[in-house]
């Protein structure tokens, strides 16, 4: 299967998975500072390293600014709210790294250290005065039009430097790896099932009990449900599956699963969905829950859940989009907690055989009745903005 889009992209695809949050079993938008920091910081990076920029206003003989070059790279350093609360959460983005950066070797040197939360917003002419707090000798005075014109060139000799591009290649070929393997074994599955039956449904953990073991206790738990398949005469049938493991600020560590099982034999997705999100919090005790992307398939009508025909392009067409951006997830951003040593953030199914299935042969007359009421239901307007 050829993808329609490409993993390197200017911008990241995550900011609504990272600023949900968990309330009354919804899903809702939640403003985050640090969030729209690290997104500010990022295109902010990309724009610059794109377009070549090295200066953002215009300046007159005192340094003060006649006008701003570019309005959108204005708007995205504006949108920063504190580059050291940036520093002090656990994410990473090595795009936020080289903004601090500059930050500390242009700007911190000539601003008081309580001034720069308001640095980043500051009108383009405001003065920051720096004097000595002991003898309050007077030290300095810069424009904020002078200072940010210093940290953009600063940042632009920094994003041409080994360490950054490294990091950048790095990201971008995890990324990739992740959407091949995805599609690879899309494009098997397709050549042998004539129907393909794709189940959508993402694993989570209740925000109010993680710590730092649970991502080895959901580890552990998935490790059990995907062995259950091979055995479990009241699990689903499947043939196939991917998982990705995320974290959002808000939403804490969850699952983006994806299962497959033979079309031909198989139609009720929405119910073997609930199926398997049941058997996830029966497994955890109740410690996970569960979203059933099938509950409501007109919001979900574009993002390729169901019973795809081989010869529904449109259907693959959106499938790969969607493998698209659960690879691209982490591309710009990751919580630091993810970048341990042997954690695995990503898996797939082995391809298939012509011989059989991932899970055995077995009767679906007995399958236990769902229930919604582990179900997760999220707000019309944000499942617009996420595949």
């Amino acid at each position: 299967m050829e993808s329609k889009l490409t993993i390197d992209q200017d911008g990241p695809p995550n900011h609504l998975e990272l600023s949900s949050e968990q309330s009354n079993g919804q899903l809702i938008l939640k403003d985050n500072h640090v969030v729209s920091s690290l997104f500010s910081a990022i295109y902010a990076i990309n724009q610059i390293q794109r377009e070549s920029i090295d200066c953002l206003f215009k300046l007159n003989e005192e340094g003060r600014s006649l006008k701003a070059y570019n309005s959108s790279l204005d708007f995205h350093i504006r949108g920063i709210y504190s580059i050291e609360l940036i520093h002090q959460s656990n994410y990473y983005s090595e795009h936020s790294h080289v903004i601090r950066q500059a930050f500390r070797k242009v700007v911190a040197p000539h601003i008081h250290p309580d001034d720069e939360p308001s640095f980043w917003n500051a009108p383009p002419n405001r003065m920051f005065t720096l004097v000595d707090e002991d003898t309050g000798e007077f030290i300095c005075s810069h424009t904020t039009a002078e200072l940010k014109n210093a940290l953009i060139r600063e940042s632009c000799i920094l994003i041409n430097e080994d360490a950054f591009k490294a990091a950048q290649s790095a990201r971008s070929e995890r990324a990739k790896n992740q959407y091949e393997r995805s599609a690879k074994l899309v494009e098997c599955l397709r050549a042998k099932f004539s129907k393909l039956l794709v189940l959508r449904i993402d694993l989570c953990w209740k925000a109010v009990i993680q710590d730092d073991s649970t991502v080895n206790e959901m580890k552990a738990f998935l490790s059990q449900l995907l062995k259950r398949f091979h055995h479990d005469p009241t699990l689903p049938n499947i043939v196939g599956y991917i998982w990705k493991l995320e974290f959002g600020q808000q939403k804490g560590y969850h699952y983006h699963c994806m299962f497959f099982m033979d079309g031909n034999k198989f139609q009720n997705d929405t119910h073997y969905a609930e199926v398997i999100g049941q058997r996830w919090a029966e497994l955890t005790s109740n410690k996970g829950y569960y979203f059933n992307c099938h509950r409501d398939k007109i919001k979900y009508r574009n993002l390729a859940i169901g019973t795809a025909h081989h010869n529904d392009q449109t259907f693959y067409d959106n499938l790969d989009q969607v493998l698209v951006y659960i690879c691209k997830q982490d591309q710009f951003l990751i919580d630091k907690r993810l970048l341990k040593p042997n954690l695995r953030v990503f898996g797939t199914s082995q391809l298939p055989s012509k011989a059989s299935p991932v899970g055995r042969p077995r009767d679906f007359k007995n399958l236990p009745k769902p229930s919604t009421s582990l179900a997760v239901v999220v707000k019309k307007k944000q499942l617009r903005s996420t595949p």
